[in-house]
């Protein structure tokens, strides 16, 4: 199987740090991870993202802010909004769009975020 490039996008080192050692460069993903969405938006014009984690509250934008820019350019994206925060009207609407795939919220139990995040992966891989 290809390897799917993953963005890991997280205001907080400490999650950026325990998501890229769940998702730790294997056969299955090539991970880019970031704690400024500007560096991960630059980031992404030298290699492009096939999936995002991307945490909701950051100080320079949200993460439905952060993931609408990222679709525009990359509109087969797929992505996770990891919150920890209720679901609001915003996310929501960004679910609605097509824009939040799915979101996790924090903290989140291990094995269900790899799980949500391979069953994406597996949908990249078909589509090609």
């Amino acid at each position: 199987m290809k390897k799917i490039t993953l963005y890991i996008i997280d205001d907080e080192e400490e999650v950026v740090t325990a998501l890229r050692a769940v998702f730790k460069p294997n056969k299955r993903y090539r991970v880019r991870a970031h704690t400024s969405v500007a560096a991960a938006l630059q980031d992404v014009e030298e290699i492009p993202p096939q999936l995002v984690i991307c945490d909701q509250l950051m100080p320079e934008c949200d993460g439905i802010t952060a993931l609408r820019e990222l679709k525009r350019r990359f509109s087969r994206l797929r992505s996770v909004l990891l919150t920890g925060q209720a679901l609001d009207e915003e996310m929501l609407e960004g679910m609605k769009e097509g824009v939040v795939d799915l979101y996790v919220a924090k903290p989140w139990n291990q094995a269900e975020l790899e799980e949500t995040v391979a069953r994406l992966a597996r949908e990249v891989a078909k589509a090609g």
